[in-house]
């Protein structure tokens, strides 16, 4: 009788292992599905870890392509690790009481007067709905039912200890600085009543990063613009005296 218990815990045991790496698979094809198609550049997933029995979710060295025409960097942003915990991964909604990010890097690159990370604003803003319409158009005409994905509830969301590396050409010449950013602090986003679509939920968030990636940069390049031509006037005023 033992042996036929101990057989059925192996057995258990070895299934709940099999559909957790199942499930990790299939959830994180499907972010980089999602987050693709809704930034509209590359978003690819090094592993995910899904455990069913804590409702916790470990993604680990997510990036995103930078978009088309920005060559500083491969990727726009880097995050080593994401960690989620949450109420419940079945449920729909899925309601995520806690999200932590840490570690990231931002990549921020000013071309021709314009910057990758307010492009990537800008595509992930353009003709979505026109695009999603037209995705769902059949041969003869009429619009298909697409299938509808679970809603999406944050409660907390937090970015800690981020950077951002920013190339910035001026005429021939070229500035670069590293910055740490300051911590992105998000409630609320969605609820039971009102959930979000996954779409919806990577738009809110990356807003919010984006814009305080440029008011970061922008703060920290003018501070040593600043600096420069402050030293400039003291070299000039040092000479003056000396002389």
């Amino acid at each position: 009788m033992k042996k036929v218990l101990l057989s059925l815990v192996i057995v258990v045991g070895v299934g709940f292992l099999a559909v957790s790496l199942f499930l990790d698979t299939i959830a994180a094809s499907a972010v980089e599905k999602i987050a693709s198609k809704t930034l509209k550049t590359e978003v690819t997933v090094g592993s995910m870890d899904i455990s069913l029995l804590s409702q916790n979710v470990t993604v680990r060295d997510l990036k995103i392509k930078n978009p088309e025409g920005y060559t500083a960097a491969e990727n726009i942003l880097e995050m080593p690790e994401i960690r989620v915990t949450a109420e419940s991964l079945m449920s729909d909604p899925i309601i995520m009481k806690e999200i932590s990010v840490t570690g990231l890097q931002a990549n921020m690159e000013m071309k021709n007067g314009r910057t990758n990370v307010r492009t990537l604003q800008s595509n992930m803003q353009s003709g979505s709905s026109a695009q999603q319409t037209a995705s769902n158009q059949t041969s003869s005409g009429s619009e298909e039912p697409a299938e509808k994905a679970k809603g999406i509830v944050i409660r907390d969301l937090k970015i800690a200890d981020a950077k951002a590396v920013s190339a910035i050409s001026l005429g021939q010449e070229s500035q670069s600085a590293a910055i740490s950013l300051p911590t992105i602090h998000m409630t609320n986003l969605g609820s039971e009543d009102a959930a979000l679509e996954p779409p919806e939920a990577i738009k809110r968030v990356m807003n919010k990063l984006s814009q305080t990636i440029v008011a970061s940069t922008s703060q920290s390049f003018i501070d040593d613009l600043t600096r420069g031509v402050g030293d400039k006037i003291n070299e000039k005023l040092n000479g003056f005296f000396s002389n």
